[in-house]
């Protein structure tokens, strides 16, 4: 299976709104949107702001088999800002819970590394993650992102949680 990074657009509500549905226990744990009344006015918001004045500095994906179309989930570089000179973001992603594929989010975040790298100037990438989120921990370790320091992690759910910054330089 490979998969394909494409830019939102409101073709994809309906089927963002289903991966966000079908994952909301696990999303809701570590992002602040996610809720359990979430609807698909949500997703078309979401996709809406993409193009907002808003929104410059961030780069969100939609992530879908090549093969068979099927959404997976969404991944994003976002607080993208500038220190001594260079570009850094903090990069995000997740994966509709009830699909059984394998590998969507490795494979994911890093063409998403690549297009940060290659073709967006950034040239640092962070990505904060709980300790016990432990699936995510496997992405990052995956696209070769290493370990830069302990730090406190706010979950969706406004608990602090202990977590750890990892880090991609290009």
């Amino acid at each position: 299976m490979n998969i394909v990074l494409k830019p939102y657009c409101l073709d994809y509500a309906d089927c963002h709104y289903a991966a966000v549905k079908a994952s909301i226990e696990c999303l809701k744990k570590w992002f602040t949107w996610a809720s359990p009344d979430y609807c698909l006015c949500d997703s078309i918001k979401f996709i809406e702001d993409q193009s907002s004045q808003e929104n410059k500095g961030k780069y969100n994906f939609a992530i879908f088999d090549s093969d068979d179309g099927e959404f997976l989930g969404s991944c994003g570089l976002t607080k993208v800002k500038t220190y001594n000179g260079e570009q850094v973001a903090s990069m995000s992603y997740w994966r509709r819970q009830d699909s059984n594929k394998k590998h969507v989010m490795g494979q994911a975040a890093n063409k998403l590394k690549d297009e940060a790298f290659n073709n967006l100037g950034i040239k640092r990438i962070e990505i904060d993650i709980a300790c016990c989120n432990k699936k995510s921990i496997g992405v990052a370790t995956e696209i070769g992102a290493k370990c830069e320091r302990d730090i406190p992690i706010r979950g969706g759910d406004g608990k602090i949680h202990k977590g750890i910054r990892y880090i991609l330089d290009g």
